[in-house]
């Protein structure tokens, strides 16, 4: 009788969840806003409960997942008709970095760190943040990243232009002002190349947000922002 009464709590739950499924609508993961994303995983649990039959009567679980997923249906029509309600429930895009600047504040707000912030972008096929000229980091979590004029591809620098820098990924040698020491030992360098260079572009330790050395050893410097301008 147990068994039974699980394949038949199972088969209901599957079709519960199959009805919500069409009534929400086709969406990526990616796309899907925090409150879809924690309404989902309560669902599923409410539906995972059912499938079980710690609860007897089967109503509980549907009328549980009937509220979340009509919520949701609600919020999406909500966030689809208004701005402001979709500013609230899905956010906002967040500039991390412009202008050659970081916007350090907007990193706070976003609690994403430097690493993650060139992890992402690797993943987006840019090593070099030189090669950038803005990047933000949208709603769904994925970074959008507008490329400098410069280097799109199949412009006319890339025809009249051999590459001048080595085919490897730029070397992080300071993270918000304090210096990687192992970093800059593996690029051949140290601490009295390091501030020589930064006197020579007119920077303050404290204000480097950002450092990396490429393949010809040039430092490049990205300084930070609170505001953005």
């Amino acid at each position: 009788m147990l068994y039974l009464r699980t394949l038949i709590f199972s088969a209901v739950s599957l079709v519960v969840l199959f009805l919500f499924t069409k009534l929400i609508g086709k969406r990526q993961m990616a796309n899907m806003s925090l409150f879809d994303y924690i309404n989902g995983m309560t669902i599923g649990s409410i539906a995972g409960e059912m499938a079980t039959g710690i609860e007897d009567n089967i109503w509980v679980g549907i009328i549980a997942m009937s509220f979340y997923g009509v919520s949701v249906f609600v919020i999406d029509v909500i966030d689809r008709k208004y701005i402001r309600a979709r500013r609230f429930f899905s956010g906002t895009p967040t500039t991390l970095y412009k202008n050659g600047k970081f916007l350090k504040e907007n990193f706070k707000k976003a609690q994403v760190s430097i690493s993650e912030f060139q992890e992402m972008c690797r993943v987006a096929g840019y090593y070099d943040i030189s090669c950038i000229a803005q990047a933000q980091l949208e709603q769904s979590g994925r970074l959008s990243i507008l490329v400098k004029t410069e280097e799109e591809p199949l412009t006319l620098k890339s025809f009249r232009e051999m590459p001048k820098k080595a085919a490897f990924a730029p070397v992080s040698v300071i993270y918000d002002g304090v210096v990687l020491d192992d970093n800059l030992k593996s690029v051949g360098r140290d601490d009295r190349w390091l501030h020589k260079e930064l006197k020579t572009q007119h920077t303050k330790l404290s204000e480097v947000f950002l450092a990396t050395v490429d393949g010809e050893g040039a430092l490049t410097c990205f300084l930070s922002s609170d505001h953005l301008r």
